[in-house]
């Protein structure tokens, strides 16, 4: 089994307060869904409690590892990472409602109900049981379903997915308060499905101590604050710079230690040199996380 930390070298700084957290979804993402997937991908749909879902079939056999996504670009962001694991399990990818080409409807975008969603897409294609593999905000969705259906959980896999949002929000809000910087505090759009999405998110901080399933946690290590710029007047840089010193650089460390400290059979893996989308998209970091999550995936 894998040590609780392995360091690799690295990384610049994606501020993880609540204001900013929709630019950090990935950028890639949008141009994802306007390719094609890798050969042999099925791309097929279900129906469940009414809501028409589309998911992707990466194909293989065995135990299914399902791939939940951020919060824009569904299931597409892991065309690159899925087929490395066909060949030992059947790989699936889940598209949430909300995110197209899945069906939006008007409500059922709290943690719980995308969490129910994972239980009966499952329960409609007659799988008893799953690894869940979540990026970013569906980290969220897994925990929840862990904790309620652990008999359904095999193992679960974070991809930077393990972030307290509530806490993250009242420490946004102390840290504008005392830094005013134009253009990083202001609120994101209210009307988004994202944006609901992550407002109903930060209703609370995942709770571990629930989870039975052995867990595997790749967190983004950061430096510095990525707003910084050859080009940015000294205020503001030395306003930034007291911000990451004051509040930003603890967000990330708190949220291991909350991960280690109530999940059961937690392990965590460091992501260093790079980001919270550029990781999914950098070979050196896919390399990193393929044969970690083969590790970890594969061990007794």
């Amino acid at each position: 089994m894998l040590n609780n930390a392995r360091r690799f070298s690295g990384g610049l700084f994606c501020t993880l307060l609540i204001a900013t957290l929709l630019l950090a979804v990935p950028a890639f993402a949008q141009q994802k869904n306007e390719q094609s997937s890798a050969p042999g991908t099925q791309h097929l749909f279900v129906t469940i409690n009414g809501i028409r879902l589309h998911y992707v079939d990466w194909g293989g056999q065995g135990e299914v590892v399902l791939f939940l996504g951020p919060l824009i670009g569904g299931a597409h962001v892991f065309d690159s990472l899925a087929p490395h694991f066909t060949d030992r399990f059947h790989v699936l990818g889940l598209i949430r409602r909300g995110t197209k080409p899945s069906a939006t409807p008007p409500s059922g975008y709290d943690t719980g109900t995308l969490a129910e969603d994972i239980r009966a897409f499952l329960d409609a294609l007659n799988i008893g049981r799953a690894t869940l593999v979540g990026y970013s905000i569906a980290g969220d969705e897994m925990t929840r379903f862990a904790g309620v259906h652990p008999q359904r959980t095999a193992r679960l896999v974070y991809l930077d997915a393990t972030w307290d949002r509530a806490s993250n929000r009242e420490l946004a809000k102390k840290a504008c308060a005392q830094f005013d910087i134009p253009g990083q505090c202001e609120p994101p759009p209210q009307s988004s499905v994202s944006a609901i999405i992550l407002k109903e998110a930060e209703a609370s901080d995942p709770d571990y101590t629930k989870v039975t399933a052995p867990a595997l946690s790749f967190n983004v290590m950061y430096r510095s604050s990525p707003f910084l710029t050859r080009f940015m007047d000294a205020p503001t840089r030395s306003k930034l710079e007291a911000r990451w010193n004051t509040y930003d650089r603890f967000i990330v460390p708190r949220q291991i230690e909350h991960f280690r400290r109530d999940m059961k059979e937690g392990h965590v893996v460091e992501l260093h040199d790079t980001s919270h989308s550029g990781f999914m998209i950098d070979p050196m970091q896919q390399r990193i996380i393929v044969r970690e999550m083969r590790r970890f995936l594969l061990s007794e």
